[in-house]
């Protein structure tokens, strides 16, 4: 069978996948194999059966006799067989759903690759799932599989994350705010989307605050002498204070010289896994690095770096004279400052 046109639509609804116009991404090139027919998804899953039924009886019944054990594994190896052969026929519609999400937009703050990867665990959950039986188009109900677990992804993503009940009701708000800018409502407040959505108007206004997108600590910001990164004004860096000898110093610098008094080892894992350590190629710190990343980099265990950071806080927390935890920055992650 010659493979389909590219964007065309099986009879069931479901997307062909076409790895060039569908993600637009060098790893989708590698899934251009066509979905199969129906009779052959139906051949698969009935294999598929077969084998999960062979392997229980093996697992229930050890007193099989030989011959009969034997037909049972070879008909359980079959039956793996089948479900890779199902899985590997539609990774190009896992490639489709990805490449869509992300010209969407719909991505969040995953790349290809995870949206991936998300996308063929759907796709597992599917195979597992998929009932022949009732006349579906695998293709049509994989989907649907793949969807939603990239969706659930790109919430785990976030760095506020929402119980998936409150992302479904976010989901309707976007909708709402979205007709009614289409309807020439401009910028519509909590209020007007609540009575449109039939919510209840603080509820609206305390879900859409936790929507907002957070602030990088990178991102640039304006201070009296112009722009500065928002991460230095934060800390001080940028900003004089009194100190508590009544000299000035810099918040900045009352944080460098309670590091300084710390054992070397604690000084490099907290400047690692907080980003105070200035080594980056243009000066400028290089950013938080997870506990595996400073294992990597320290050639020690990551357990062994939790242990050193937490010591090395407890000294920190005790140099600064404050009770408040110190939590180091989450990488990758925007972070929101808390009053003392």
């Amino acid at each position: 069978m010659n493979p389909p046109a590219a964007g065309t639509v099986t009879a069931a609804g479901a997307p062909r996948p076409d790895a060039g116009r569908a993600a637009r991404h060098p790893t989708a090139d590698r899934y251009t194999e066509p979905l199969l027919d129906a009779a052959t998804e139906v051949e698969l899953a009935r294999g598929i059966e077969a084998g999960l039924y062979a392997q229980h009886l093996l697992d229930t019944r050890p007193d099989l006799p030989a011959g009969l054990a034997g037909e049972y594994r070879q008909l359980a190896r079959s039956g793996e067989r089948a479900r890779e052969r199902m899985i590997r026929a539609n990774l190009g519609l896992v490639a489709h759903w990805t490449g869509r999400r992300l010209r969407a937009g719909a991505g969040g703050e995953l790349e290809f690759d995870e949206l991936f990867n998300e996308g063929v665990l759907g796709l597992v959950r599917a195979v597992a799932k998929f009932d022949y039986t009732l006349g579906l188009k695998f293709s049509t109900y994989a989907s649907t599989w793949i969807r939603s677990r990239q969706q659930r992804a790109v919430w785990r993503s976030r760095a506020v994350r929402l119980p998936d009940h409150l992302e479904h009701t976010a989901a309707v708000l976007r909708r709402v705010r979205g007709e009614l800018e289409a309807a020439g409502v401009s910028a519509p407040d909590p209020v007007q989307v609540a009575a449109h959505a039939g919510l209840d108007a603080d509820k609206v206004t305390g879900l859409l605050s936790a929507l907002r997108t957070p602030v990088h600590l990178d991102a640039p910001a304006v201070n009296g002498d112009g722009h500065a990164p928002l991460l230095e004004l934060l800390t001080g860096r940028t900003t004089a204070v009194d100190g508590a000898d009544g000299g000035d110093s810099t918040l900045w610098d009352r944080v460098q010289d309670a590091v300084a008094t710390l054992p070397v080892r604690s000084q490099r894992v907290l400047r690692l896994r907080t980003g105070l350590d200035d080594d980056g190629p243009d000066g400028r710190p290089r950013g938080p690095l997870t506990q595996r990343q400073v294992a990597a980099r320290l050639g020690v265990s990551p357990a062994g770096v939790a242990k050193v950071e937490a010591a090395a806080l407890a000294q920190l927390r005790a140099a600064l004279g404050t009770s408040r935890k110190v939590t180091p920055v989450r990488a990758g992650r925007p972070v929101a400052a808390r009053a003392a």
